[in-house]
This record gives structure tokens, sequence and C-alpha cells, in this order.
């Protein structure tokens, strides 16, 4: 007993399916289209933004380590500068505003100051 390819003996019964075609040639076709679409974008780009030896700036970014910022040449040289600026006006006098009397003074005079003296009161009572 032959069976037809729509119907498929299993224990429960005959089982209905449709067979499925898929077309070949359609396949084909749109898969081509698919990696020559793909070719032109990438020709596209290419003919946009040219090779990175063509860039301006291409000898810099070679060049350049990455991992270091590209303004700074030995951060750690300058942040030792900047440091020692920072210690010499903490620690020095100097005039602020010569015109109205206004003076800097060390940071360690300067606490004295306010142990000995004490913090100015508000007018408005305590807040």
């Amino acid at each position: 007993m032959a069976h037809k390819p729509s119907e498929v003996a299993s224990p429960t019964g005959p089982i209905d399916y449709k067979e499925l075609n898929v077309p070949t040639r359609l396949l084909l076709v749109w898969t081509i289209g698919l990696f020559v679409s793909l070719g032109l974008i990438c020709a596209g780009v290419w003919f946009l933004y040219g090779t990175p030896n063509s860039h301006p700036q291409g000898e810099l970014v070679r060049t350049r380590a990455m991992n270091q910022p590209a303004l700074q040449v030995d951060a750690v040289a300058e942040m030792k500068v900047l440091r020692q600026e920072q210690d010499n006006l903490l620690n020095s006098y100097g005039w602020l505003n010569k015109e109205q009397g206004i003076v800097r003074l060390p940071i360690r005079r300067a606490m004295d100051l306010v142990i000995e003296r004490g913090l100015p009161a508000r007018a408005g009572g305590t807040p």
C-alpha cells in the first residue's frame, strides 16, 4: 500500500500537511543582490572617507601614544609643578588687593587666628 505525500501514517491517524516549495531562483537572486548591495555600500564608504593614510591627521594618530592625552606631554611633571604652585600660595603671605588692604595669609596662621579670635556671630541668632 503506497502512501500519498499528503497522507502520512502516525499512531493517531493520517496527518495532512502541505509541501512548501521555496523558489530556488528567487532565493539565489536575493542572495546575490544582498552581496552586491554590501559591496556597493563598502565602496561608497571607502570613496567618502578614504583610507586612514589619506586622513589629514593620520600621522598624528599613528605617532601619538594612545594611552596619553594629546594636550599633556608629561602629566607627572605638570602635576608636580601645579602642586608646588598651590603649596606656595597656601604657605606664603601676599596681597590679594593692595588698595583695599586684603592680604593672603598662610593656611596655618589663618587657622590659628580663627582658633584665637573665633568665628563671627550671625546677626539673626542661632540657626
